[in-house]
């Protein structure tokens, strides 16, 4: 690690990081299934194949294409996506649907919640749903904030997500 910056990611990040995500993904399934077990699988394969998705819209642009990168995704690249240089990573922005999509996985089961809170409140129910917000602040506000971004090459080289953390900087020292 040079100036705090990872070449790869320690396996402990990559592990914390994977478990906060699938622990998320689990609590959500567990309040989709509520709306019916189909709607749980469905969120359970909806999930990976978004992973996929996100993957090939920028994982294989990545410095991290083959290495560990913060949450593994950048060993699973490979797998999936050979590594492309036809676009400057550290040029392209995310657009709204981008981000969306990003935190889709939470927002289903957090809108899936309050749907069912309305209906019947249910002290499980809420306490899934604190559940689920907080797992995806901690996975925003702990893992990448602190754990990941913090020490990512990428990041230093230009990152789409990096206008977003710029933003929220600025937006501190106003």
């Amino acid at each position: 690690m040079k100036e705090g910056i990872y070449e790869n990611y320690p396996v402990w990040v990559v592990i914390l990081s994977n478990s906060t995500m699938l622990i998320g993904y689990a609590i959500g399934a567990i309040i989709l299934a509520e709306f019916g077990i189909l709607v749980a699988i469905a969120y359970l394969i909806f999930c990976p194949v978004l992973m996929i998705i996100l993957m090939k819209n920028g994982c294989n642009y990545c410095y991290y294409h083959g290495k560990w990168c913060g949450d593994g995704k950048g060993k699973m690249v490979p797998l999936f996506f050979k590594k492309r240089y036809d676009r400057d990573f550290s040029k392209m922005e995310f657009s709204n649907w981008d981000v969306f999509l990003v935190f889709l996985p939470t927002i289903l089961p957090v809108i899936g919640a309050i749907v069912l809170l309305l209906i019947n409140l249910s002290w499980i129910m809420l306490i899934l749903l604190v559940l689920c917000i907080a797992i995806g602040l901690i996975s925003i506000i702990v893992m990448h904030g602190a754990l990941i971004c913090k020490h990512c090459k990428q990041g230093r080289i230009g990152c789409p997500a990096g206008a977003g953390q710029r933003f929220m900087k600025e937006l501190k020292e106003e």
